[in-house]
């Protein structure tokens, strides 16, 4: 089982320690997933995300190359601008959902999903080939997302007083404790918030210092999936997969125009089915992979992420669902223990977007 550099001080803050894509993650701490739900989305709270992968991708033809294999235009990205994308096959589904910041000239900083981080690499080594790109895999560095209303006064405590000049969705590099680490303004909770790449060595002294404030918390994954879900943002091997086309997905806003990319003449412009969002009406509690039906009982989709939603007080969920019932506000049942359960189609985010724009 592999560990991240935090472990150690996730046992000393008693967390419950799960196998996590490999990984030996907290699911959570001491508050356990509700509260920690709530102080986030109120306070502070800090993620050990490690497990995922970062990469540095450069050469002069890399803009060309992220360009193809992504459905997204990076001839016109500026210099510290990050961009949410999916790395793309042939059949136009979908191998992974990346963040890529440009950080320097002919030269990107990405992050992929911890599950898809093996194969990500194997496939971009296959492709970088035939844009003479190179690709530096950062094995020794830790990711740590401080996320929620207060991790602006925080963090310009602990490491520069213009973090808030940090533009949503831009990078920027930075120094803590004379070494060179980078700053995301992004996060996958819905609150304002960054995510710090830093060396193995000091992120353990990163959190420890973080956490001396009252207002920070750390917060396992399980709060991590709850606050994503109630933003309606899509996780891999749910809402994404290589079973999935791009156009089934709602992320067409990361399609550029006029752009020729991998799997482009396979993208489905008129799907049939549609990611939504739900929110159960009758008492039950909604997990992934149960059946949505009509009210003739005739299946119509199926849960793709679902459970409690600590801010609505309710049971939540994202679905694929024919696109005849895609419309917010249309009633479906979700069957559960073999009973039809009432519930409302729901646009995919349940509560307003708090991240800086």
């Amino acid at each position: 089982m592999n560990r991240t550099s935090l472990y150690s001080l996730h046992l000393e803050s008693q967390a419950k320690m799960v196998d996590f894509t490999g990984y030996e993650m907290p699911l959570f701490y001491e508050l356990g997933i509700v509260k920690e739900h709530l102080w986030v989305r109120n306070s502070c709270g800090i993620f050990d995300v490690s497990h995922m992968g970062q990469i540095i991708i450069s050469g002069e033809r890399v803009e060309e190359l992220l360009s193809n294999i992504t459905p997204t235009n990076f001839y016109d990205n500026a210099l510290n601008k990050a961009k949410y994308t999916t790395l793309l096959n042939d059949k136009c589904t979908i191998i992974d959902d990346i963040i890529a910041s440009k950080i320097d000239e002919g030269k990107y900083f990405i992050v992929v999903n911890a599950a898809r981080k093996a194969l990500d690499i194997k496939w971009l080594q296959k492709q970088i080939t035939n844009y003479d790109c190179k690709l530096e895999i950062l094995d020794s560095v830790s990711l740590i997302a401080v996320q929620g209303k207060s991790a602006v006064n925080v963090l310009q405590k602990i490491i520069a007083k213009n973090i808030a000049d940090i533009p949503y969705m831009n990078i920027k590099s930075s120094k803590y404790r004379d070494e060179h680490i980078f700053i995301s303004r992004t996060g996958y909770t819905g609150e304002d918030g960054f995510e710090i790449s830093i060396t193995d060595n000091l992120a353990p002294i990163l959190w420890k210092e973080l956490l001396e404030y009252e207002e920070v918390k750390p917060i396992g994954l399980g709060a991590r999936d709850s606050l994503r879900l109630e933003m309606g943002y899509p996780l891999y091997g749910h809402e994404l997969s290589e079973e999935i086309n791009l156009g089934e997905t709602t992320l067409k806003w990361i399609i550029s125009s006029n752009e020729n990319f991998i799997g482009k003449d396979n993208l489905i412009s008129k799907p049939t089915k549609r990611r939504v969002g739900l929110k159960l009406l009758d008492k039950g509690i909604a997990r992934d992979n149960m059946l949505i039906k009509n009210c003739d009982n005739e299946e119509i989709g199926v849960l793709t992420s679902a459970g409690y939603s600590p801010t609505i007080d309710s049971s939540i969920g994202q679905a694929r669902i024919e696109i005849d019932y895609a419309k917010a506000g249309t009633i479906v049942f979700v069957e559960i223990r073999g009973k039809l359960k009432k519930a409302e189609i729901t646009k995919t985010s349940i509560i307003v977007n708090n991240t800086k724009k």
